[in-house]
């Protein structure tokens, strides 16, 4: 997690794993990142 203290990842009540593609070019735009994110969160009840 770039940018977060270890501290604060700790105060965090989830979190989630690093979204991983299948090739080593490991670029999503934000919309598609936000979308990844949402269904993890929401899975099935969305």
């Amino acid at each position: 997690a770039w940018g977060l203290t270890e501290s604060f990842i700790t105060k965090a009540d989830y979190v989630l794993e690093p979204i991983a593609g299948v090739a080593d070019y490991n670029h999503l735009s934000v919309r598609s990142a936000a979308a990844i994110i949402l269904d993890r969160l929401l899975g099935d009840s969305g």
